[in-house]
């Protein structure tokens, strides 16, 4: 999980990100309720918020969130795909 004192750090840099944050979670995901992961411009992502399909998603949007500044809540079902994804991989 990113700490707080990376996200301290981040905001006395001035480093732009997204922190991303569990807030349900239901079988078959590996993450719970609560996991944060920060997302930073370049799209390295710090902390847990899911698998690989998960973590594709919130890296996804936690760009499109940094360039428009405005809050999400993304919803990731599961055989979900991103435009240009295939399904079922």
């Amino acid at each position: 999980m990113a700490g707080e004192g990376v996200v301290a750090e981040l905001v006395r840099a001035r480093v732009p990100f997204v922190r991303a944050t569990v807030v349900r979670a239901q079988h078959p995901t590996s993450s719970h309720a609560g996991d944060i992961a920060l997302v930073r411009a370049d799209g390295s992502i710090e902390g847990f918020v899911g698998g690989t399909c998960a973590e594709s998603s919130v890296r996804e949007y936690g760009l499109r969130v940094l360039q428009a500044g405005q809050p999400l809540l993304l919803r990731i079902v599961p055989g979900d795909a991103l435009p240009g994804e295939r399904r079922g991989r």
